[in-house]
C-alpha cells in the first residue's frame, strides 16, 4: 500500500516508502574490483509492460474489491507498438487515487532499463540495499547515474598482488525521480460506479 520496499541488512529491517530519495552513496569504476560482472542496457520486450490494471479495497463501498482505472504509459505503448498489459492487485490499498499512483510507480519501475552488478572495495561497505547511489562508469556511458542498490553481499577479494581482503558485491537497477511525479489535475482518473467487481461472473470490467 506504500509502493515501497523492505530490506534486511546489518541486522536490521529497513522500510522505504515509495518516494524518490536523494543518493547517499557515490561510486565509480575507481572503487570496483576489476570490471562489472554484468550490465544490461535495455529490457527485452517480454520483460516490459506499458499497461497496468488491477483491484483494490474501496473504503467508500464497505471495502468491496473494486477495479481501479487502468494505467497506461502512452509514450511507452507507442514505442512498443502494442499493448503489453498485466495485473497488479492491491488488497491493502483502500483508495482508488492511491491505487493509481502505486500502479504508475510500478509501471515505471518495470521499464527500468539499466542494471549493473559489480564487486567493490571497502569504500562501498556502508552502502545498503534499498538506498540510492550515483554510479559513474565511462565504459558503459554511466555518468552520475542514479541507481537503486538491490543487493549487497560481503565477499572475500584478492588484488593483483595476491593480497586477500574484504569487498562488497552490489547489484544496481536504474531509478529516476520523475517516476514518482503525480499531477492530480492531469493524471488522476475518476472511479466510476461500474468499477466494483462482483456479479455472477465476478470479472474485471475490462474483461467483459
Amino acid at each position: 500500500a506504500m509502493a515501497g520496499r523492505w530490506t534486511w541488512a546489518a541486522g536490521k529491517w529497513r522500510f522505504y516508502a515509495g518516494a524518490f530519495r536523494a543518493p547517499v552513496t557515490v561510486l565509480s569504476g575507481a572503487e570496483m574490483n576489476g570490471v562489472p560482472s554484468r550490465y544490461r542496457r535495455f529490457t527485452g520486450q517480454y520483460d516490459r509492460i506499458n499497461t497496468l490494471r488491477g483491484s483494490f479495497r474501496d473504503a467508500r463501498q464497505n471495502y468491496e474489491v473494486s477495479a481501479y482505472p487502468t494505467i497506461v504509459d502512452a509514450p511507452a505503448k507507442t514505442a512498443d507498438g502494442e499493448t503489453l498489459a498485466t495485473d497488479l492487485n492491491l488488497p491493502m490499498t483502500t483508495s482508488h487515487t492511491m491505487a493509481q499512483r502505486i500502479a504508475k510507480i510500478a509501471l515505471k519501475r518495470s521499464r527500468a532499463q539499466k542494471q549493473l552488478s559489480a564487486s567493490f572495495n571497502h569504500k562501498a561497505i556502508n552502502a545498503l540495499p534499498g538506498e540510492i547511489a550515483t554510479m559513474t562508469y565511462p565504459g558503459f556511458n554511466l555518468d552520475g547515474e542514479t541507481m537503486l542498490i538491490e543487493k549487497w553481499d560481503l565477499a572475500a577479494i584478492q588484488d593483483n598482488a595476491g593480497n586477500l581482503g574484504l569487498g562488497v558485491n552490489l547489484d544496481f537497477i536504474e531509478e529516476r525521480a520523475e517516476w514518482y511525479d503525480w499531477d492530480e489535475s492531469t493524471e488522476e482518473q475518476v472511479l466510476g460506479t461500474s468499477d466494483t467487481l462482483g456479479g455472477a461472473a465476478g470479472a474485471y470490467p475490462w474483461a467483459k
